[in-house]
């Protein structure tokens, strides 16, 4: 898997693009915390959108949405965001994100399975 860093001024873009493109894929999603370790936010839940109200890096927030699942919606908002990856396969196909924040933590949001974009209806 390798990893492609989003530079901050196109954050607003390719979240729009890339969230239109994977609506409705189901995600996992694990949030990385020095003080806390790792833990699951949550699983197999279809992704709705992710939205960057920030003005800098290290400020505002970056909001990720997640379809219904066990215990309803759910909603992750994830204060000072400072780096955004794109994760992808060694075939090119969209594995997911990884989203640092400030004081170190990291929130990691993969696709159950990583399929190319032509063999996925979007259907959850």
């Amino acid at each position: 898997m390798s990893s492609l860093e989003i530079p901050f001024d196109q954050w607003g873009a390719f979240l729009k693009r890339f969230s239109l493109r994977h609506l409705g894929w189901l995600v996992d999603m694990d949030v990385l915390d020095s003080g806390m370790g790792a833990q699951v936010a949550g699983s197999n839940l279809p992704l709705e959108g992710i939205v960057s109200n920030t003005n800098a890096p290290g400020e505002g927030t970056l909001s990720i949405f997640l379809g219904e699942g066990p215990e309803g919606r759910f909603t992750k908002n994830i204060s000072a965001p400072l780096r955004i990856w794109l994760q992808h396969s060694p075939l090119g196909t969209d594995q997911g994100l990884q989203i640092e924040a400030k004081g170190s933590s990291r929130t990691l949001l993969r696709f159950r399975s990583a399929l190319p974009v032509d063999m996925v209806d979007g259907i959850a």
